[in-house]
């Protein structure tokens, strides 16, 4: 019986152990199924919207209007595109979806189990230059791409001059006054030179007079 005993309950522990690795191994390969998903999801959506944004570069059209694009729907190869003139606004944690989000045409390309939003703005002031923007929708959240589109100015041909600008009339410079130059210093009129003092002539020798010869002695 004691024997019965313990294998029952070795029995149990590895039942036990089983369950556990068998939760653990399934919970890994739940989240490896869901981060591929995500991947999957997000990879389609950078293409939907490269294949959107290459639409709108490639619109023949999309310069007719200038930089006004608020009620423009891109004709691209006979397919009618939504207009541009989406709004992308995030919803609030437990409120319904405030966007007005559109579906891809039939025909059109892409993916049509997407569904999208753009708009097209003037860039920084340049009447040259759009920036587009492109918002798609997946299970896994919204993916957001700016891009830009662009046209060259017209060049000005030979027969067209330039428009010339009046030069402005320059402001008359106010006339300098004169510098008034200060005098200068009375030179000194230099003092003459002293003349050197005569050299005094020394006085005459005096000659020693003679020593007189004295006389013979006569005798007596």
């Amino acid at each position: 019986m004691r024997q019965r005993g313990s294998t029952l309950l070795e029995v149990l522990v590895a039942v036990t152990l089983l369950t556990l690795v068998f939760l653990v191994v399934s919970q890994d390969m739940l989240a490896a199924v869901g981060a591929q998903s995500e991947a999957g999801a997000n990879s389609t959506a950078v293409s939907e919207a490269n294949y959107l944004l290459s639409q709108i570069q490639s619109d023949s059209n999309f310069w007719n209007n200038g930089s006004n694009w608020s009620g423009y729907a891109p004709i691209v190869n006979n397919c009618s595109f939504p207009t541009l003139n989406g709004t992308y606004t995030q919803p609030i944690p437990g409120s319904s979806d405030p966007n007005a989000w559109q579906a891809l045409p039939a025909g059109c390309g892409g993916n049509d189990n997407l569904k999208f939003m753009w708009s097209a703005t003037q860039k920084n002031g340049d009447t040259n230059a759009a920036d587009i923007a492109i918002w798609v929708k997946t299970n896994q959240g919204v993916y957001e791409l700016h891009g830009m589109n662009k046209v060259d100015p017209s060049a000005l041909t030979l027969s067209t001059a330039p428009p010339i600008s009046p030069l402005p009339t320059p402001t008359p410079s106010p006339t300098a006054t004169p510098t008034v130059k200060p005098s200068a210093p009375p030179t000194a009129t230099p003092s003459p030179t002293p003349k050197p003092s005569p050299t005094p002539k020394p006085s005459p020798t005096i000659a020693p007079s003679p020593t007189p010869t004295p006389q013979p002695t006569i005798g007596v």
